[in-house]
């Protein structure tokens, strides 16, 4: 199951599938499972894309979990599961 959960203090927890391509968006923040790679990548939705991580999953199958926090500055990723910078 994908879930995508914005808390009060806009901290944003993620769940994300790795069995086939999963795509997930809060307002402009995207977070992509491509299965073909392997990678989850997180950007903005911008034009063009600005990239903030790639991240290769460790166990294909299982899913990813991790939260993030837009500090004003650059996105913060906290706790990732079953993945690891690209």
């Amino acid at each position: 199951m994908n879930i995508l959960k914005v808390n009060d203090n806009r901290m944003v927890e993620v769940e994300l599938e790795t069995d086939i391509d999963t795509k997930m968006q809060y307002n402009d923040l995207v977070i992509k499972y491509l299965a073909e790679s392997n990678i989850v990548i997180i950007a903005y939705d911008m034009h063009p894309a600005d990239v903030q991580y790639v991240f290769s999953v460790i166990k294909i199958g299982k899913p990813v979990t991790f939260k993030c926090y837009n500090t004003g500055i650059r996105l913060e990723i906290y706790e990732p599961v079953n993945m690891e910078l690209a």
